[in-house]
């Protein structure tokens, strides 16, 4: 079977999204495979098939996310920082039964370096565009940090309110 059949990608599908269901609920080393099984109403040998247990797929589940994120920012840059900002925003609300799972207190410092990291690697590679230059001077990684830190911020508040702003607010 290709990784790309159908009934594959329905399944890891569904795995993820019973995953982080339960996640919501619980930590995830509470978590029992047969539990799994039964709520995404398959056997315990089909997640097996795919995952080697609940870590395995709940890696698997956030490293895809931090992949689509970086592809939907990356590959369609915009013209302003708000208007990549106002895209982020609405990436992380269609994502928001990630997000939230990813923001619960034994991911909260996860998340937030992930995306730190992420916001820092993008306004450096702008900056020094911008610039036209190779490195930047050491005031600027600062700026950057002190941007970054603060958008970051501000983003895991609107997560953890369950988004009660609209987007065009923040």
């Amino acid at each position: 079977m290709s990784n790309n059949d159908k009934r594959i990608y329905k399944t890891k599908k569904i795995l993820s999204e019973t995953l982080f269901e339960l996640l919501l609920e619980k930590n995830i080393n509470e978590i029992t495979i047969a539990e799994l099984a039964d709520k995404a109403y398959i056997s315990r040998g089909t997640f097996y098939y795919h995952y080697e247990d609940i870590y395995a797929l709940y890696k698997d589940v956030k490293t895809s996310f931090y992949q689509e994120l970086e592809t939907f920012m990356c590959n369609r840059p915009a013209d302003s920082w708000n208007a990549n900002l106002s895209r982020l925003l609405s990436f992380i609300q269609s994502n928001a039964h990630i997000v939230r799972v990813l923001s619960k207190s034994q991911g909260k410092q996860e998340l937030r370096s992930e995306l730190l990291t992420f916001f820092e690697d993008r306004m450096t590679e702008i900056v020094l565009y911008e610039m036209k230059a190779d490195h930047l001077q050491e005031d600027w990684k600062y700026m950057i940090r002190y941007h970054c830190s603060g958008t970051v911020s501000v983003f895991l508040f609107w997560i953890e309110s369950n988004f009660s702003l609209p987007k065009e607010n923040i």
